[in-house]
């Protein structure tokens, strides 16, 4: 028998319920006819019948539902281990740390006929040419779903780099008439790198940025007279590498995105345009963004020097 849905077996009732037999009824709408008797009889659908179990409120199911069926239109579904993760930060909100059972996400999929597990397939993108005009295509497409979010609530954010002793950019000779006002030159990486973590709006709104240095500690003397407490939207941090990491990304959301972002209404949602990048993508960083109304759109990895607002014409 084929897959039926709850909707086909409420339409069986009715056709019952309007004279029709039974086996009739069931064979029309393609539900077991077993399964139709015992709801004709009173019993509850599967996926309400121990709504008093369940650890999450229907309305709060019902949200994250929502969510996740909006991050699989954004091109990036949540694994069952974050959408765990998020529920048990929904719980933790309201005093409940008990930990959720093994198979939690696996019930809650079979209570949600929307949603359903699929296979994820990883692209790996340093093998193939990501900048295509379909994959271009494709993320203007994904940009599209989430048209209901206005601009003010649109933002892009990215890491870009300078070395020790040069800036982000320096001048060089080439063509005039290919590509006559750029050109992308042999990065040389000997020298130390401090990154910058930069994020603007559709209209044009510019937030404070995150300096991550490449160190083990932030050290006084590399910060002119006073500049922390002339700039104090400024947040600075370090790694062994100078570049962000998983707890960098959340720090980053934490502590500069979302109160530099913060809307009227905490019920409005915010759209965040980043790479593809995996502090990006763990779990905390997913559940930050659920519990803040915040919808993600991933760059494909290698796409920025094409896509990227911030150094090309165009529009978030």
């Amino acid at each position: 028998m084929r897959e039926y849905t709850e909707q086909d077996l409420q339409n069986a009732i009715v056709d019952v319920r309007n004279g029709v037999a039974v086996r009739t009824a069931a064979t029309r709408h393609g539900v077991p006819r077993g399964t139709l008797r015992a709801r004709l009889n009173g019993a509850q659908p599967q996926r309400t019948a121990h709504d008093d179990q369940q650890r999450l409120t229907a309305n709060q199911e019902e949200h994250l539902k929502q969510w996740i069926l909006r991050q699989e239109a954004l091109g990036y579904a949540p694994t069952h281990a974050q959408v765990q993760a998020i529920a048990s930060s929904v719980l933790k909100q309201q005093g409940d740390h008990k930990p959720l059972g093994r198979k939690w996400s696996s019930h809650f999929v079979e209570r949600h006929l929307a949603v359903k597990t699929k296979l994820g397939r990883r692209t790996d993108w340093k093998h193939i040419n990501a900048a295509t005009p379909d994959n271009i295509r494709h993320l203007f497409n994904l940009y599209e779903t989430v048209s209901w979010i206005p601009p003010r609530r649109r933002y892009k954010a990215d890491e870009g780099g300078i070395m020790e002793g040069q800036g982000i950019n320096g001048l060089v000779m080439g063509s005039s008439q290919e590509n006559p006002n750029t050109v992308p030159v042999e990065t040389i990486n000997a020298r130390t790198w401090t990154s910058i973590v930069e994020c603007i709006s559709a209209l044009g709104v510019a937030l404070n940025p995150l300096v991550i240095f490449k160190a083990k500690s932030i050290q006084e003397q590399w910060f002119k007279k006073d500049f922390l407490a002339k700039h104090p939207g400024w947040h600075v941090t370090f790694s062994e590498n100078g570049w962000t990491s998983n707890d960098i990304a959340v720090e980053w959301l934490g502590k500069v995105f979302l109160p530099q972002t913060q809307p009227e209404d905490a019920a409005d949602g915010r759209l965040l345009i980043i790479d593809g990048h995996g502090s990006h993508t763990s779990d905390e960083f997913m559940t930050m963004c659920y519990l803040n109304n915040i919808h993600l759109l991933l760059f494909p990895a290698h796409t920025s020097h094409i896509l990227q607002p911030y150094c090309n014409k165009g529009s978030l």
